[in-house]
């Protein structure tokens, strides 16, 4: 269901802002479904994960390069992606700033960075009162393992810091 739907929906828009060739890196690309549909797209495409296991799994599942680590720490060159993809990934990172200022910095500077992060839209509630309504985007934070759940204009004030200054949400 992943790779039909979720894959394909993913490729399809990508390629409305970048066409192959092209540099892609899929940053926490899990099994690497979406990296082999880039490659099959025409791209020269790459993911990255942390755990071993899952590295060689997607290996061997797609055939596609998997790097293994954090972003921070890949022996990746500046400037060498067309585009970088984090899906369902940027929420889980401990540091979002520092990690997008690195993928900053690995894009080319026509590049193309996606994004897809639950979308926090009720900024009026303080913490207590998600808490004693039990809001389920609070459940989100507790059950998924988030450690963080952005709102439009938190994400934009990391983005633009991280000097991505041309944002559509």
């Amino acid at each position: 269901i992943d790779l039909t739907e979720r894959c394909l929906y993913w490729l399809t828009y990508v390629l409305r802002y970048k066409r192959p060739p092209g540099k892609s890196l899929e940053v926490g690309c899990a099994h690497g479904g979406f990296v082999m549909l880039m490659k099959m797209a025409g791209f020269d495409a790459v993911g990255s994960e942390m755990s071993p296991w899952v590295v060689n799994y997607a290996s061997n599942a797609f055939d596609v390069p998997i790097l293994r680590g954090r972003i921070e720490e890949l022996p990746v060159e500046p400037s060498s992606y067309d585009c970088i993809l984090l899906l369902d990934v940027l929420e889980h990172l401990p540091h979002p700033d520092a990690s997008l200022q690195v993928i900053s910095s690995l894009m080319k500077p026509d590049g193309v960075l996606v994004i897809q992060t639950p979308h926090y839209k009720d900024e009026s509630l303080t913490y207590e009162e998600m808490r004693a309504s039990q809001h389920t985007f609070l459940q989100m934070m507790e059950d998924l393992g988030h450690l963080f759940l952005f709102t439009e204009g938190g994400l934009r004030q990391i983005l633009f810091r991280a000097g991505l200054h041309h944002i559509a949400f």
